[in-house]
């Protein structure tokens, strides 16, 4: 008769246990709100309601349709229907000016962008340390889960000119107008789509408008005191409604911070010589606050400009981690004594004017309205949403 020791059975039964509870072990996303409980019924205690999209570990699966789970190391309970190994994708949009970053932590040198309040992005996975993954166009990223909501943040805005609000963000064909807004229509401005467009409401109907062509009031009050100021109405019956998204502003922004930062428009820059070319401007850029000077050497859809020497170049360059991106940055620029809110990019390009620098070529500059020379509208939206931090940045 074989003798068996008890105790090294039960040991071996321990082990046995933990080996198959971690061979079973398997990473889940919540696909909706769920509640996660202490025990597996629905009268047990909840611990708290997870967000879909959020990553639990599933340490064993039960026959009554509930999962042992972890999450962040406590232990509980979540009914199975409402685990999946695919992370779910959601809308969500940002509830405040947002940095996109390439990594989940708060470093300056990981910010891709700043996201508009509004944007849409696409939830791929919720992290466990209040991070959340996702998707901008095509572009991966990840953005502070408290900045993101399913729904989209409502703001009041003002039609700046007479605008056409559609069914649908596109001009294709002129059956998607709903109607023509005069400007000085009070809007409710839902989302703001990479593309240019905005959804909105007013009088109880959504619809599409070129975000280019709403403001703040503010903003409206100025249009209406450059167009007294022309002896030109600020709309008129027989003008067409505007919704070109690749034309500069036509109406004229210009408003000043408490700190003394302007927000002003590329066609007043333009028309006002306010950055003359030859002209040393002062560069502050508002995430590291370090400075250098840029020089323009032309000014088309927006301004060209290039470090004036080699050591603004190693500034401009250090802004970047070292290394020259497309990435857009907001800044700054103070030329004459005036302080604009402005963005630039940082990947030469093109040819230059001046020698002994340390950079062949030029890089684009930016105020609100601005354009770039190929229509990239992706990269016109960038250098906006950049312009806006940086304005924004200011009134802090």
């Amino acid at each position: 008769m074989i003798k068996i020791n008890k105790k090294s059975f039960v040991i071996a039964w321990l082990l046995i246990l933990v080996f198959c509870s971690q061979a079973q072990a398997q990473t889940l996303f919540a696909t909706d709100r769920v509640n996660f409980r202490a025990a597996p019924s629905l009268d047990a205690t909840i611990n708290e309601t997870l967000s879909k999209g959020t990553r639990v570990t599933e340490t064993e699966r039960l026959a009554n349709g509930w999962s042992a789970v972890l999450i962040n190391g406590t232990s509980g309970f979540i009914s199975n229907q409402f685990l999946s190994t695919t992370p779910p994708r959601v809308d969500m949009y940002t509830q405040d000016g947002v940095n996109f970053r390439s990594a989940p932590i708060i470093n300056p040198t990981n910010i891709k962008r700043v996201l508009p309040l509004g944007a849409r992005v696409i939830e791929t996975e919720r992290l466990a340390d209040g991070w959340s993954a996702v998707l901008v166009g095509d572009e991966t990223g990840y953005i502070r889960t408290e900045f993101l909501s399913e729904q989209p943040p409502a703001q009041k805005k003002y039609t700046l000119v007479k605008v056409n609000l559609r069914t649908d963000p596109s001009t294709d064909s002129p059956d998607t107008i709903i109607k023509t807004l005069p400007a000085g229509t009070i809007v409710e401005e839902y989302i703001r789509l990479n593309e240019g467009w905005s959804l909105v409401g007013v009088d109880g109907i959504r619809g599409y408008i070129f975000n280019e062509h709403i403001g703040s009031k503010e903003a409206y009050d100025n249009s209406l005191k450059t167009a007294k100021s022309s002896s030109k109405p600020a709309s008129s019956s027989s003008a067409p409604a505007s919704e070109t998204v690749r034309s500069s502003s036509t109406t004229t922004i210009h408003e000043i911070a408490a700190s003394g930062v302007e927000l002003v428009d590329w066609k007043t820059v333009k028309a006002n010589k306010l950055f003359p070319t030859g002209v040393n401007a002062l560069v502050t850029d508002v995430w590291t606050g370090k400075q250098y000077y840029v020089r323009s050497f032309s000014n088309g859809n927006h301004a060209d400009v290039e470090p004036v020497t080699k050591s603004d170049t190693e500034t401009m360059k250090s802004t970047y981690g070292g290394t020259w991106s497309w990435d857009t940055r907001p800044i700054w620029v103070t030329i004459n004594g005036h302080t604009y809110a402005a963005s630039i990019n940082g990947m030469p390009h093109g040819g230059g004017v001046i020698s002994g620098n340390g950079m062949d070529g030029q890089i684009c500059l930016h105020f609100r309205g601005s354009l770039t020379h190929n229509g990239n509208r992706s990269h016109e939206n960038s250098h906006q949403a950049s312009v806006t931090a940086a304005w924004n940045a200011a009134n802090r």
